[in-house]
């Protein structure tokens, strides 16, 4: 990609809505475009300043932040590869995985250090992960773990494979392997809680998605997952308890979408009725799942 097609993309990106839905969506929209901004020896210096800040969120997980300040840096500095490697992990870490590769496919052109070549290869392996069948993405994975046995998010993606091919003792070896390289304590506990769904094991994964709230409270994903586990098990009380009506109308509207796959048509409906009922916001898709379920 070109530098000038880069710097579109990433005008585009930040100067949209920061939430992820929206921002998924914006990145098809047209584009705006960011034009460098001439630098002073000040410039210089606030450069440097917003890069160690945007270092510092990265490491402490605030990855919503250091994505706005690693594109501080790049308006700055464009070639700025450090600022660069960060915006795409950061990227990657927030599922954008359309500007992470964006953003990787422009550094596989550029001259790099053998500490900026390690994270590349790491984020580039990732990214293609993200993107690409099963069959591609796991020979890529496992190469790139061959070059970077300590990669802790390496072995987490690997594991991520071995679920949806239900290898389920091969996922929990590489996620046992992610969190001794010091894998987050709150994802570990997710992955596991997600490797759990889908065995249908339900009060074990909420146990577990539960723990990854606890470590974690920012993350919504964590407490969606907690209850979704209680509504698959039938314990629609702890499911839905304390809960907005708006968040309550989500979490039934996505289990009463994943009964229908499932062939447990009669939860289906029960979800689908209460997401009508308890948030109008979810009408549209819900309705459109239940009339799915009169042909069933």
């Amino acid at each position: 990609m070109k530098r000038a097609t880069l710097i579109t993309l990433l005008g585009l990106f930040f100067l949209t809505t920061p939430s992820y839905a929206l921002a998924k969506d914006t990145l098809n929209a047209q584009a705006i475009s960011v034009r460098p901004i001439a630098r002073s020896s000040t410039d210089l210096f606030d450069v440097l300043s917003q890069f160690i800040k945007a270092e510092q969120a990265f490491k402490a997980a605030e990855y919503s932040q250091s994505l706005t300040l690693y594109r501080t840096v790049l308006l700055y500095d464009p070639d700025h590869i450090q600022a660069l490697l960060g915006l795409g992990h950061s990227a990657l870490e927030l599922g954008y995985t359309d500007l992470a590769a964006d953003i990787f496919e422009t550094l596989s052109s550029k001259t790099l250090s053998p500490n900026e070549t390690r994270a590349f290869a790491i984020g580039q392996s990732l990214s293609r992960h993200a993107q690409r069948a099963e069959s591609d993405s796991i020979a890529g994975l496992k190469a790139a773990i061959e070059s970077y046995p300590d990669a802790p998010r390496l072995w987490a993606a690997l594991g991520d494979i071995h679920v949806a091919a239900k290898d389920y003792s091969s996922a929990a070896f590489a996620y046992n392997k992610a969190r001794a390289l010091g894998y987050s304590g709150a994802k570990y506990a997710y992955k596991f809680g997600l490797m759990n769904l889908a065995q249908q094991k339900y009060i074990i994964a909420s146990t577990q998605f539960k723990t990854a709230a606890r470590l974690d409270p920012d993350e919504l994903a964590y407490d969606s997952h907690y209850r979704l586990a209680h509504l698959l098990s039938g314990d629609y009380i702890r499911a839905l308890e304390h809960m907005p009506a708006e968040r309550a109308g989500q979490i039934l509207a996505q289990t009463g979408r994943m009964a229908i796959k499932r062939g447990e048509y009669d939860l289906a409906r029960l979800c689908l009725k209460k997401a009508l009922e308890v948030s109008p916001r979810y009408y549209v898709q819900a309705a459109q799942d239940l009339a799915v379920l009169q042909t069933r």
